[in-house]
């Protein structure tokens, strides 16, 4: 499968310079799938993969969360994740496939972030997108960002979690193995996950 047809999201950087459109663009012309609370169905040699996710964002996690609660800017700092999760869950949901993966920037899960300082938890991830990745059922779920992680983790609900941000893989890419069940063994989602 060529690299380019690999689906992506966008990271915080692209964002930074208020040029995300135009980023997601350029990838989208050379023909890069660019997630962005949406999904994708790829053929891997007669395995169906379904690939839904995007940038997500932060908010912190179960405990230690912000909430959408007083200021203007700190709703709509929450609404924005609660927006994102909710397209997220939709779009797992929506999947027919052998195999899902959930494709994050932002971390689903506290797990994948051991190794960063507790203090910016809130800005590397939110427990909203690990719900609707548990709600809507995944066989593992990837993100990025946290570059001071750690690479294995799991959800609230038990799905696998990677952190393939460089730093923390030390490599340009990481190979994550999962096997479709036969047909006849498909059974819900994380009945799969838990049994790996």
């Amino acid at each position: 499968m060529p690299a380019k047809s690999m689906p992506i999201p966008q990271g915080n950087h692209d964002y930074h310079s208020d040029a995300e459109d135009e980023i997601g663009g350029v990838l989208r012309d050379a023909g890069v799938t660019v997630l962005e609370g949406d999904a994708t169905v790829l053929d891997c040699g007669g395995t169906t993969l379904g690939v839904a996710g995007g940038k997500g964002f932060g908010g912190g996690f179960e405990g230690r969360c912000a909430s959408d609660f007083g200021e203007p800017e700190m709703k709509a700092f929450i609404r924005h994740t609660k927006d994102f999760a909710a397209r997220l869950n939709a779009s797992l949901t929506d999947l027919d496939t052998d195999v899902t993966i959930a494709l994050t920037h932002y971390a689903p899960c506290p797990d994948t972030l051991e190794g960063e300082p507790l203090e910016i938890y809130p800005f590397l991830g939110s427990y909203l997108m690990g719900e609707a990745i548990d709600s809507a059922g995944a066989d593992l779920a990837i993100h990025g960002h946290a570059h001071k992680g750690t690479e294995k983790g799991l959800t609230s609900g038990g799905i696998r979690v990677r952190n393939v941000a460089l730093p923390v893989i030390q490599h340009a890419y990481a190979m994550y193995c999962l096997e479709a069940p036969e047909a006849a063994d498909r059974g819900p989602v994380r009945e799969r996950v838990s049994a790996w």
